[in-house]
């Protein structure tokens, strides 16, 4: 969510499914600058590796539990990793 401040108490949020990459989304600058552009899915990539996630077994379900459609494609996911 990203609330501009001339905007606000209004802000423009970004919807996205499980199996979707996070979307790249404008960061509000000051007259004349431009948006800059912020790419969350390279944000928590980079977190996951420098933070060695990869290394770490979640064992139990997820609550909320997932979809049927999120589970296969997370049962893919894993097979592939």
């Amino acid at each position: 969510m990203v609330a501009r401040p001339e905007d606000h108490p209004k802000a423009a949020i970004w919807p996205i499914r499980l199996p979707d990459p996070l979307p790249t989304i404008p960061i509000p600058l000051r007259p004349p600058d431009p948006d800059a552009r912020l790419d969350l899915q390279a944000v928590v990539q980079r977190a996951y590796d420098t933070a060695g996630y990869r290394h770490y077994i979640y064992e139990g379900t997820p609550k909320p539990p997932l979809s049927e459609a999120d589970q296969t494609w997370a049962a893919e996911l894993a097979r592939q990793a």
